[in-house]
Order: C-alpha cells, then sequence, then structure tokens
C-alpha cells in the first residue's frame, strides 16, 4: 500500500502504544539495539508481514529481506526517539479507524479482511498499532521538515517540462494538461522530495550519534 504509506511508515508490532520493546520486556531474541529501544526478531518479522498485507504481496521472510526491514526499524527507533524528546502528540483513535475501514472496505467484507489477517499472520491489533504509528510518523515528519521546504517556479516548470511531460505523454493519456493546471501537482511532488531528502539527512545524522548494534546471528 505504498501509495498511502511511505518506507519509513511500514507496519512494526509495538509492545506499547508507540514504542520498541526494552531489555526487560524481551521473550524472543534481540535483534538489533538503538540506544536503549530493542528491536526483537518478532518485531522484525511483524514488520515485513503487515507490509507485505498492506502492499498485498506475498510476505519475503529470506535473511536479507529480514534484515532490510530491520533497517526501516532502525530509522523508525530514529524518529520514535526525536518524536519523544519534542513529546508529539498521538493521533486519534479515529484516525486509525477510517484507514482501517478502508482496509475492510477493499476486503469486501469483514469475514474476507479477517482471512487476509489469517493468512498473513498478524491481528487486528497488530495492524491497528501498526497503522497508529505510521500516522504518528507522517504526520512528525511534515511537522518536522516539510516548514523549511520551498519550491521555486523555475523548479516546477523544469519539472513539468523534464518529467511530468514525458511521462504523461509515454503513458498515451492524450493530451497533456497546461502546466497551471499541473502546478499545484508538481508542487506537491517536489516538496515530497525535499522532504525525504531532507530526512534522509536527518537519519544519517540521527544514526551517527545513536548507539546500533546489529545481531548478525538473527538474520542467519
Amino acid at each position: 500500500m505504498e501509495a498511502v504509506v511511505r518506507r519509513l511508515m511500514r507496519g512494526v508490532a509495538l509492545t506499547l502504544a508507540f514504542g520498541f520493546s526494552v531489555a526487560a520486556e524481551i521473550v524472543d531474541r534481540v535483534a538489533v539495539t538503538v540506544d536503549k529501544i530493542v528491536i526483537t526478531t518478532s518485531d522484525i518479522l511483524s514488520h515485513v508481514r503487515v507490509a507485505a498485507f498492506l502492499n498485498e504481496e506475498p510476505p519475503d521472510l529470506s535473511p536479507a529481506a529480514r534484515r532490510a526491514a530491520a533497517q526501516r526499524l532502525v530509522e523508525q527507533a530514529l524518529v520514535q526517539r526525536e518524536m519523544e524528546i519534542l513529546r508529539y502528540p498521538a493521533p486519534s483513535g479515529a484516525d486509525v479507524d477510517a484507514v482501517l475501514e478502508q482496509l475492510r472496505r477493499r476486503a469486501n467484507s469483514p469475514d474476507a479482511f479477517q482471512a487476509r489477517l489469517a493468512e498473513y499472520g498478524i491481528t487486528e491489533v497488530e495492524l491497528r498499532r501498526s497503522l497508529l504509528r505510521q500516522i504518528m510518523t507522517l504526520r512528525f515528519i511534515d511537522f518536522r521538515f516539510r516548514p523549511g521546504v520551498a519550491v521555486t517556479d523555475a523548479e516546477i516548470e523544469a519539472y513539468y517540462r523534464d518529467e511530468f511531460l514525458p511521462t504523461f505523454l509515454a503513458n498515451g493519456r492524450g493530451a497533456p494538461p497546461p502546466l497551471e493546471e499541473a502546478r499545484e501537482e508538481i508542487e506537491e511532488i517536489l516538496i515530497g522530495r525535499r522532504v525525504d531528502e531532507a530526512l534522509d539527512r536527518w537519519l544519517t545524522a540521527a544514526a551517527a550519534q545513536a548507539a546500533i548494534e546489529y545481531r548478525e546471528e538473527a538474520f542467519q
């Protein structure tokens, strides 16, 4: 469900409302530690299964896929720590309910929805916790990075000329809209790119300041 969630916001099982495990709570194998935050093998497997459910694709539980999932959870942990420092508020339950309702409608019936959850080996509680975290993280990213982003008219015009028009024409969708009609869409695309770039720079800096340890035996 990439149209709904960003790379950083794919699902993860939580032991508390927003946190990962802490050392005293661990009942399965530790896979990664990020300072005092502990990511377990079950966190990683849950992340893979929920992401696959949202993307409507088979879960990939290979060592490489689990390692990639662990990296995303490390990024989530770094963002989580920043949210806690800034005391960023949690979204309302109604926000999560709205997304869950969309997913239920996609499944056509309540029974079909539950069957899909069972097929992926996840529970509705697990999915709900994941969605709560995703919504909160997306809003925090916009809150933290979007205000500093600006896009110029020249950049919008260049995107329209170099990317928008060629893609539109290649898809055989008829006559393309004029620049002014596409301006708002293009501006959002460019702002999204800048936000992602700012987030990547921040994650690199945050990771350099954190004590991150991968337990290689957890990925065999």
